[in-house]
């Protein structure tokens, strides 16, 4: 997990991140997460329609995820602000994004997906099973 760094706009017409590949058509509100490509974060989920979630509410992600950032569309649904906590896998409220959502945008495997992630994002556990 990680959290907001900054929240923007970005005006109708406008691309974002590298080679500006997500154009957006309207006037949209944009999170910047920090965490990127050195964390293990695939490159090409903005492109291919990954999703995070931040309160409870599945956002996908838009543009290539740069070296240390990536961009979520948060133009839609219940405000999101600074300091708010974004789930890249697992569960938040009601929702969860299991690692095989991401390995089936990407074509590969769940062990591709959650080995490549580095020790840089913080983890939490959870357990329902007998020993928790």
């Amino acid at each position: 997990s990680s959290e907001v760094s900054m929240v923007k706009s970005v005006e109708a017409n406008r691309g974002v991140s590298y080679g500006l590949q997500h154009v957006f058509s309207k006037e949209a509100r944009v999170a910047i997460v920090p965490l990127g490509y050195a964390d293990g974060v695939d490159r090409r989920l903005g492109l291919v329609g990954g999703q995070v979630l931040i309160g409870g509410v599945r956002r996908p992600m838009r543009g290539v995820v740069t070296m240390d950032q990536l961009i979520v569309e948060v133009t839609d649904g219940p405000e999101v602000q600074v300091g708010d906590e974004v789930v890249l896998l697992g569960g938040q409220g009601g929702e969860q994004i299991p690692a095989q959502e991401w390995a089936d945008l990407l074509g590969t495997i769940t062990y591709e997906v959650v080995c490549r992630l580095s020790t840089r994002i913080p983890r939490r556990y959870v357990s329902s099973g007998p020993h928790s």
